[in-house]
């Protein structure tokens, strides 16, 4: 959204003010300068906010600056030495800056004050609008005055920028000239790219100078007061019962579409008796409740207040005052309960919930976002702009990867097997005995909803909990739709439906499409054939030793300890034997949007999958539809090329079977170790440079492996690291210009420091670093202890009551702090 600001010479505002208006009106300016005013008494303008400064010299001179209501707009004081200009100044909030306008009228017989534009200079996101009586033939003028040349040296000093404008704004006597100008800093030039126009004159002599910007206006304030469903409060039985007694039996499912129908039909259905049965709810979301007994307080006081200013007896005075401390006194003492509740309920071993009340009580949760940049450079905060450009942005990554490095062979032939077996008719019996197509019974649909988790609903609106208190016959009419759907090997395409919410990144730029995760809401009911199926293939790829054992994401009873402790062992091991150890830690680009469809197809062939299950799978990931949410405005849907949703339960099992084949190394001193994505390599050996000898090859069957999948590293964020002994730097075994390793064509270049899964590592294999982010992160006081520099060789403060995040580093210290600590306290003892 773009709003217009400009400067105009008045020559006196006492009988323009209907001018004035027009202008306003007709150009719909949202700022305007207005020079020499010759005002004793204060201007009005109906929405519009004016700062104004009148000349000390009667009605001579005089400025003000009219800002619309629309925008923020606070005064802004100049300093001491500026205070005899005829300037006003005022700051505006916008969605992402703040900008400082100045108004200034220079009288032409005067020199152009130099330090006032320095001054302007340094301070950010400024405009300064005005009659400067500065003329210039750099300007488009005829002729050059001293203020001119002033003005010109001061853009160049000071690095400031005139708006383009050679349209004359004065019209004298002698001619025309060019004395009114708009001058902005460096920061604000991208949002003033169009040059100035000449708008509606409100005198004859004096032309106003304007300029449309797209720094945009505020979003509408969010509601204070929002709806939701009260569970707490809803009719569930009643809900069971219309539901028991109305629902429409299932006719017969011979095909697809009788199958999406009987869904849609169900969905419905559920959907009309549920905001039948459970009431919405309305609270202020910006203000917490107060206890019935302090409303009750409240109330009395002020008909107590009431009495006493129809009586205005001194009694009732005191009373009041007592009750207004009684007040004060309950209303802290509720606030320092609530706080105490709060806080001692927080506990670090439920790191998701911990972490969300940590954000919440010091306010470090992540900045709203109000801009969005589109692809030709422009800012919008408009939601539905922003949907759009979520959406072309997701399309240009939901596609096929390509480069001059894939395998374009295998890539042809693996297509046509996915379209071969897309197209073909496969129907299955259902059979007890195989585990793929065992029939599924009640009882087992009601233990997946009941073990699901509560979260957001898909385009259904149905939320589990709506689910929980299906009736058995609604479970049945579930049950029979999923026995279809694996007979037919179909996915219903209600339930490959998605709304896509984009979650910011953290320290990333807001501006960006490219600094936000896609995350899908799905169905439920698409959910729990989801767990189904996923139950069933993972069952199927463990107990074949189809998953690596080095493959630790996704996977119960594994964490991110496991590679962390293994990577901690092996550098340990090493440097102890006076050995290196060289790591890579390679970043993937788009690792889950841009899963190739049809490679993945082919994995799962080679793993012998039965080809009707491969066949559910291909549904599964065909024909997709999915819109963006920003607010309430959603995009278009479109169909994603490639990838898996983020936010589905099958999903991630899916990405470990694509890459359940990554090379491994053919020697015990090299690791491979992966946690979904996050990939780190690393090579054991008696110098660098046989370190970097046995990387390299590592690294080029990675990249042949890479190549025939169509998986994209990215080298400029791979992390590259030398451990070694801190004593041994200067040996010329451990040498960092012995290690030369490229990655698709790329050097790669060593660091100082790397971080794994969110822990620092040191190339001396010390933990100075991530002891120092991770207290960072504390929450509640902490006490530290010292250990003797003689034994540990490092002084090492460490927490003894400390909340943080799960950290191997923090953990391990603390471990042996704690040992060593209670060996000394046993021995005073």
């Amino acid at each position: 959204m773009e709003f217009t600001l400009g400067t105009v010479n008045a020559c006196g505002l006492r009988r323009k003010r209907h001018l004035l208006k027009a202008l306003l009106l007709n150009h719909n300016i949202s700022i305007l300068s207005i020079s020499e005013t010759k005002l004793k008494f204060d201007l009005k303008i109906s929405n519009y906010k004016i700062f104004q400064r009148n000349s000390t010299l009667g009605t001579i001179r005089g400025t003000a600056l009219c800002i619309h209501n629309s925008l923020y707009s606070t005064e802004f004081k100049l300093p001491d030495q500026f205070s005899n200009l005829e300037c006003v100044a005022a700051k505006v909030q916008t969605n992402n800056l703040n900008v400082a306008i100045f108004s200034y009228y220079h009288p032409p017989g005067d020199i152009l004050p130099a330090d006032f534009l320095e001054y302007i200079a340094t301070i950010p996101n400024s405009i300064l609008l005005g009659d400067l009586n500065a003329r210039h033939t750099q300007f488009g003028d005829t002729i050059t005055n001293r203020n001119g040349r002033i003005l010109s040296e001061c853009l160049i000093q000071n690095n400031l920028w005139r708006c383009y404008n050679t349209y004359p704004t004065f019209f004298g006597h002698t001619g025309m000239s060019i004395t009114d100008h708009i001058i902005i800093t460096p920061d604000l030039i991208h949002f003033f790219e169009e040059p100035c126009f000449i708008g509606q004159t409100i005198t004859s002599d004096h032309l106003p100078l304007l300029i449309h910007s797209n720094i945009s206006y505020p979003p509408p304030p969010a509601p204070s007061i929002i709806s939701f469903k009260d569970h707490k409060h809803a009719n569930w039985e009643e809900f069971q019962n219309n539901v028991a007694l109305n629902l429409p039996p299932l006719q017969p499912l011979h095909n697809q579409l009788q199958i999406d129908q009987s869904i849609s039909s169900f969905s419905t259905f559920i959907s009309q008796t549920y905001n039948a049965c459970v009431p919405e709810k309305l609270i202020d979301i910006n203000r917490p409740p107060l206890p019935p007994f302090i409303v009750s307080l409240i109330k009395s006081k002020r008909r107590l207040y009431r009495t006493y200013l129809r009586t205005r007896n001194d009694a009732l005075k005191t009373e009041y005052n007592r009750l207004s401390a009684m007040i004060r006194r309950e209303i802290n003492r509720f606030k320092e309960e609530k706080w105490s509740d709060l806080t001692s309920s927080l506990d670090f071993r439920n790191g998701k919930e911990y972490w969300r009340k940590f954000r919440m009580l010091t306010g470090s949760r992540s900045r709203q976002i109000t801009h969005l940049k589109s692809p030709e450079g422009q800012l919008t905060s408009d939601p539905q702009e922003k949907a759009d450009i979520f959406k072309q942005h997701l399309q240009n990554i939901f596609k096929i990867p390509q480069s001059p490095r894939f395998n374009e062979e295998l890539f042809l032939t693996s297509e046509r097997q996915f379209y071969n077996i897309k197209n073909l008719a496969v129907r299955t019996e259902l059979n007890a005995t195989n585990p793929f197509n065992a029939p599924i019974q009640s009882d087992l649909v009601s233990d997946v909803i009941k073990a699901g988790k509560n979260t957001a609903p898909g385009t259904d609106g149905l939320s589990r909990s709506v689910f929980r208190h299906l009736p058995p016959n609604a479970i049945d009419f579930i049950k029979n739709v999923f026995n279809r759907c694996l007979e037919l090997c179909y996915f219903p395409s209600a339930w490959k439906e998605a709304t896509t919410i984009m979650i910011p990144k953290p320290n990333k730029d807001s501006t960006s499409p490219n600094s936000y995760r896609p995350i899908s809401l799905l169905s439920v009911a698409g959910k729990i054939f989801e767990k189904i199926l996923n139950d069933r293939l993972r069952e199927y790829a463990e107990s074949r030793n189809i998953i690596p054992t080095f493959q630790h994401g996704f996977r119960a009873h594994h964490s991110t300890y496991d590679p962390l402790f293994k990577l901690h062992t092996d550098i340990s091991n090493a440097l102890n034997s006076g050995e290196c150890v060289l790591g890579i830690f390679l970043d993937v680009q788009r690792a889950f949007d841009q899963v190739w469809h049809a490679g993945l197809v082919r994995k799962l062939l080679t793993i012998h999958l039965p080809i009707h299950f491969v066949k559910l799978i291909i549904s599964y990931l065909s024909d997709r539809s999915i819109r963006i949410k920003v607010n309430n405005s959603f995009s278009e849907y479109f169909t994603p090329r490639a990838g898996i949703p983020q936010g589905s339960t099958i999903a991630p099992l899916l990405y470990l079977l694509y890459t359940y084949d990554f090379p491994q190394p053919d020697n015990l001193l090299s690791q491979v170790s992966l946690f979904a994505d996050d990939t780190a390599i690393w090579t054991t050996a008696k110098t660098a440079a046989i370190c970097s000898r046995n990387m390299q090859r590592l690294l080029d069957v990675f990249s042949t492996w890479a190549s025939n999948w169509r998986v994209t590293p990215n080298p400029s964020k791979t992390q590259t690291i030398l451990f070694h002994h801190f004593n041994y730097t200067s040996s010329p075994k451990f040498q960092s210009d012995d290690v030369r390793l490229t990655l698709w064509g790329e050097n790669l270049r060593l660091q100082d420091e790397i971080t794994y899964l969110g822990v620092t590592f040191s190339k001396f294999n010390s933990w100075k670093s991530d002891l120092e982010k991770t207290l960072k992160k504390s929450v509640i006081e902490q006490t530290y202890y010292t250990l003797s520099e003689a034994e540990y060789g490092d002084v090492i403060p460490v927490p003894c009551s400390i909340h943080t995040r799960h950290s191997f580093v923090l953990l391990f210290l603390i471990d042996v702090c704690f040992t060593r600590l209670s060996r000394t306290v046993t021995s005073n003892e």
